[in-house]
C-alpha cells in the first residue's frame, strides 16, 4: 500500500516537471492570439497548481497529521488541489475578459468553500 502512494506521489512531482517545462515552452514558443495556444496555457496552469498544491497539501498533511491515513490523506489532498487550481483557472478567465473584482473573487472562494465542506460533512 506505501508503494502505491508512493507511486502516485512520483507520478505527481514527474506531472509538476513536465508541466513547468510546458509552461515554459508555451509562454516562450507560442502565440497567445490563437485559441488552441490559449487553452493549452489554461490547461498547463490548471495540471501544474494542482499537481503542486496536491504535493503540498499531501505532505503537510503527513507531517501534521495523523500517519495511518495515509490513502485519506491522497485523496483529501487531491480534491482540495483540484479546487484550488479551479479557483485559480477561473479567475485568470474572468481576469483576461476584464471581468475579476474583489466581489468575483470572494463569491468564488465561498463557493468552493461550500463546495468543499459538503464533501466533508457528507
Amino acid at each position: 500500500m506505501l508503494k502505491s502512494i508512493t507511486f502516485v506521489n512520483l507520478s505527481a512531482v514527474c506531472l509538476l516537471l513536465l508541466s513547468s517545462i510546458g509552461l515554459g515552452l508555451i509562454i516562450t514558443k507560442l502565440d497567445p492570439g490563437q485559441t488552441v495556444h490559449l487553452l493549452t496555457f489554461y490547461l498547463d496552469i490548471l495540471v501544474l497548481i494542482g499537481t503542486l498544491t496536491y504535493l503540498i497539501g499531501y505532505y503537510m498533511r503527513q507531517v501534521f497529521g495523523v500517519k495511518e491515513f495515509a490513502w485519506r490523506h491522497v485523496w483529501i489532498s487531491a480534491r482540495q488541489a483540484l479546487w484550488f487550481s479551479l479557483m485559480v483557472l477561473i479567475s485568470l478567465i474572468l481576469l483576461s475578459y476584464g471581468l475579476f473584482n474583489w466581489l468575483s473573487a470572494i463569491f468564488l472562494g465561498v463557493c468552493l468553500v461550500f463546495l468543499e465542506s459538503y464533501f466533508l460533512f457528507k
